[in-house]
């Protein structure tokens, strides 16, 4: 259901950013497209990293430090990519109240 969510969200968002200029959208209508996926990004990142880090415990009390390692650096992964997809999201809304 999660993923039927983010393929309708993410189309109707590429289809409103492509037609904007074309169709004189105000930029409340693009914003309106662009949260909502925005926070199912969020949620699902949240989701993801509280899992990891609950996995991550787990294995610090079982010792098992090559895993650890791997999951650890994992985590970091995907903390830098939410940076990055926050940064991205920022510029996009820059973009929007500029226009």
């Amino acid at each position: 259901m999660i993923s039927f969510l983010y393929i309708v969200l993410g189309t109707v968002k590429e289809f409103v950013f492509q037609f904007r200029g074309q169709y004189s959208l105000s930029a409340t209508v693009v914003m309106l497209c662009l949260v909502p996926l925005s926070a199912l990004n969020g949620i699902v990142f949240y989701w993801t990293l509280g899992s990891l880090t609950s996995l991550i415990e787990s294995l610090k009390e079982r010792r098992q430090f090559d895993k650890l390692v791997r999951f650890e650096r994992l985590w970091k992964l995907l903390l830098a990519t939410a940076v990055a997809a926050t940064l991205v999201l920022c510029i996009h809304t820059y973009e929007l109240l500029k226009l």
